[in-house]
């Protein structure tokens, strides 16, 4: 499979806008893309919004397409009205944007939506990154469902806010500037903690399928990230024949947040060895 390239001038000719809100099955997304060649689409994870993948969003414009979205009530987007599938909506993002294939990074939550969609449309992925992803299907201990018991689950959004920003898995203690970031996001973005107003519809189960999964994946996991993501990656490195699985140093959860000169490096040594030869 080749990547068909494209660049975001050409999308801004399609489209109209190289950013802003645009309707996908009733539902209004926010997304940005930036740069050309080979297309990378950003999936955050389940706590923050796009703008977590900023030291990402720059540096690889530089020699790919990068594109990135917010989910529905997360960001920029606006509050779901409208009964969705995630698997569906990123379809309707590359059908919106005129992608015909392209490279998916997903963090934790979006790490498990790139394995659903390369499972539904595996003809529009040519490699995955994969940082801390589940895998639907695949359960969770008590001990991550309860975060370890080290907090208070909180009833406000303050209060959920102060949970995230005292995780000791989600950002690994020895980062407090990540931590601040992490913060800072989520004081900008206080949605992104809300439950979703309307019903998201139930995408396929990645555990029965991994195993057809054919492209490049690179799994990464942060040294610090709570065990459960720890067996989830190493479930995903089993199923995907051929998979690279690395652990980085000096992060939990959110790697790309905590370590983004690693995170790159690992995501660059990997592209330009397994996709860009």
């Amino acid at each position: 499979m080749t990547t068909a390239f494209i660049s975001a001038f050409a999308i801004e000719k399609r489209v109209g806008t190289t950013s802003g809100l645009i309707n996908i099955a009733g539902n209004q997304i926010y997304f940005e893309v930036a740069g050309q060649s080979r297309p990378i689409v950003f999936l955050h994870d389940g706590i923050l919004h796009s703008r977590v993948f900023d030291a990402q969003f720059s540096a690889f414009a530089q020699t790919y397409t990068v594109i990135r979205y917010d989910r529905q009530g997360y960001g920029a987007s606006k509050p779901p009205s409208v009964a969705f599938s995630e698997v569906n909506t990123l379809k309707g993002l590359f059908d919106y944007l005129g992608l015909e294939t392209a490279l998916l990074i997903g963090g934790s939550a979006g790490g498990r939506l790139a394995l659903n969609f390369t499972i539904t449309y595996p003809e529009c992925v040519e490699a995955l990154v994969l940082v801390g992803a589940p895998v639907s299907g695949l359960g969770f201990t008590e001990h991550m469902a309860n975060r370890g018991w080290r907090n208070k689950w909180g009833e406000s959004i303050p209060e959920f806010i102060n949970f995230w920003a005292n995780d000791p898995w989600l950002i690994a203690e020895e980062n407090p500037q990540a931590r601040a970031r992490l913060r800072q996001l989520l004081e900008a973005s206080p949605l992104d903690l809300n439950d979703s107003p309307v019903e998201m519809l139930e995408d396929v189960q990645a555990l029965p399928h991994l195993s057809k999964i054919r492209v490049p994946t690179l799994i990464l996991v942060g040294e610090s990230d709570i065990a459960d993501n720890h067996a989830h990656a190493g479930v995903i490195q089993i199923g995907i024949k051929d998979s690279e699985r690395k652990v980085i140093t000096h992060a939990g959860h959110l790697v790309y947040l905590e370590q983004p000169e690693k995170f790159n490096e690992a995501v660059n040594e990997f592209l330009n060895a397994r996709v860009s030869k």
